[in-house]
């Protein structure tokens, strides 16, 4: 089926037409999601689809987490064929979060579509070596198979949202290791372990998987190695434990990590190299929690205002209105804004005035200022050392767009900078 990598970048590329009629799927697209030569676009939208519905998150699982966010960005995109934009305002996200978030949720259902393409090449197969369980071994098999997932559903029931701790599932599951190991001269290793790591999988559940793979990769290791790191990639945490030399590892004796990972929309591949052996563990991470940031509001449009506020609704951002903008510096000293968004036509101050003074004092000289009015003096705004300018009125990703870019300058900037509402429509 060639490479997953190979696979993952046809599959985005295809994305793009995935309503197109005259469109044929490549030769992997066909292997993977097991399309007839003969097919074209028809049954290969039908097969898109389906996948994604097949990632919708369990009944119990809320829709805030990672998997619901993976498949709400899918579904928005590729079945209901909203825009990125309108994706974003249904989702209460900024265009440029919208597309770091559609990559890692495409990355998904590529990895969904490969492990499900992997699991039925392997038990084909199986079957064409004639390698059949008896009756009563696979009667055995079923009920074991059942139980498993009678323990699984228990434990989404107890913490239907549940993180593990990467570093301490690995550093748990390496202390139980070395007691089953104690006897075979063999070094039981914790590598890279990325800081602040999570995994959205019930603590428990990730120990016994890293247990079973040491277990599995330790074998009757008599002198070797047996080494964990774990990273966050695209929305993932990767998970890589890996025995040098190479041990005899079957993939039919991962069936227990799989189901267990299956259950958490996560995924194991066994790797079979010259100088080792590994396991690579797939689960989706927590998204790491986006630093606070304060706006400060000065504008005498207390509607408007409250307009900011539902616009931030979700984001990062806090929106905090500065009062009267005759006791501003109280308020910059009080709240520490990360940047500043001005009115120019203000009741009590020039705001042009005001302008000038927050960029000559010392607690503002280096604050983003975004001069947000109806006037439309771009030019000037900018000239008295406006960061940036914004015309009202405005839509939402006009807005979160302005503070997004704010964020990367400091002070006041050149005109070549400027957002303007065409640049953000």
């Amino acid at each position: 089926m060639g490479s997953f990598e190979d696979f993952e970048t046809e599959l985005t590329q295809a994305l793009t037409r995935l309503y197109d009629a005259d469109y044929r799927p490549t030769v992997t697209l066909r292997q993977v999601m097991a399309l007839e030569a003969s097919q074209g676009a028809g049954p290969f939208q039908s097969a898109v689809v389906q996948a994604i519905e097949e990632l919708k998150p369990a009944p119990g699982i809320p829709p805030a987490t990672v998997l619901g966010r993976i498949y709400d960005v899918l579904r928005h995109r590729f079945v209901l064929r909203l825009t990125q934009e309108e994706t974003a305002e249904r989702l209460t996200m900024g265009v440029r979060s919208l597309r770091r978030a559609q990559r890692e949720s495409v990355h998904r259902l590529a990895r969904h579509l490969w492990d499900r393409a992997s699991r039925s090449q392997t038990a084909t197969e199986t079957t064409a070596s004639g390698e059949f369980l008896a009756t009563e071994s696979r009667a055995q098999s079923l009920e074991w198979l059942s139980q498993v997932r009678e323990e699984l559903a228990a434990l989404r029931e107890s913490v239907p949202v549940a993180a593990a701790d990467v570093s301490e599932s690995v550093n748990g599951a390496v202390q139980l290791a070395r007691v089953l190991t104690a006897r075979q001269a063999m070094t039981l290793e914790i590598g890279t372990i990325q800081p602040q790591l999570q995994a959205v999988i019930h603590p428990s559940a990730l120990k016994q998987v890293l247990l079973a793979g040491i277990r599995l990769l330790a074998g009757d290791m008599l002198r070797g190695r047996v080494t964990l790191d774990a990273q966050r990639q695209q929305g993932q945490c990767l998970i890589s434990m890996t025995a040098s030399p190479a041990t005899n590892v079957e993939s039919t004796e991962l069936s227990l990590m799989q189901e267990i990972l299956v259950a958490h929309a996560g995924s194991i591949r066994l790797h079979q190299h010259s100088d080792g052996t590994s396991l690579v563990i797939r689960i989706p991470s927590v998204p790491v929690r986006e630093e606070r940031v304060t706006v400060l509001v000065v504008d005498d449009n207390k509607d408007l205002v409250r307009s900011f506020q539902l616009y931030a609704a979700g984001t990062r951002y806090d929106v905090v209105p500065a009062g009267s903008e005759q006791r501003l510096i109280e308020a910059i000293e009080r709240v520490s804004p990360d940047i500043i968004m001005l009115d120019v036509m203000l009741p009590h101050t020039d705001g042009w005035e005001l302008l000038v003074h927050l960029r000559a004092h010392p607690a503002t000289r280096s604050t983003p200022i975004i001069v947000c009015s109806v006037v439309k003096e771009e030019d000037l705004a900018l000239a008295l050392g406006a960061t940036l300018y914004l015309p009202k009125p405005m839509l939402r990703r006009q807005f979160i767009a302005a503070l997004n870019q704010a964020l990367t300058l400091t002070g006041p900037v050149a005109s070549e900078s400027r957002v303007s509402s065409e640049a953000t429509d």
